[in-house]
């Protein structure tokens, strides 16, 4: 199930990009590659959000959304260039910190327990990139 909605994803990515559009897609689909690595074949009951971009070393991505669930898992990976990401879950309405991750691989995953109905703010930064940018996906679901 999540391999075609990643496959989709990488694909479109690559169609609407430029000129090195099979550079750019190849980076994109190791990225999402690495994701679902991460993942191994498990099931879930619904995705709150699936994102895929480039960052600069030391760039953040967040996001922000209510849960529908207790639990929550946090999925992410970057392409062939990354060496470590990081992941912060914030609870919105008291500040409060959720968790805090880092990865020193291509993948990690981050499970947070916030609670049923509560607004969650989740960051991902690019700890190390050896190039100028950086891809990466994430996707929360429970």
């Amino acid at each position: 199930m999540l391999r075609g909605i990643l496959l989709g994803a990488a694909l479109a990515v690559g169609v609407a990009a430029p000129a090195a559009a099979g550079d750019l897609a190849g980076y994109v689909r190791h990225a999402l590659e690495q994701m679902e690595y991460q993942w191994n074949n498990r099931t879930y009951s619904r995705q709150y959000f699936l994102e895929q971009g480039n960052l600069q070393q030391g760039g953040s991505w967040t996001y922000s959304f209510n849960t529908a669930a207790d639990e929550v898992i946090f999925i992410a990976g970057c392409d062939q260039d990354c060496s470590g990401l990081s992941m912060t879950a914030f609870d919105r309405a008291s500040g409060r910190l959720i968790d805090q991750r880092r990865g020193s691989g291509k993948s990690m995953e981050m499970r947070v327990r916030p609670g049923t109905g509560r607004h969650v703010i989740v960051s991902l930064t690019m700890e190390r990139c050896s190039t100028q940018v950086c891809y990466y996906a994430i996707s929360a679901v429970h």
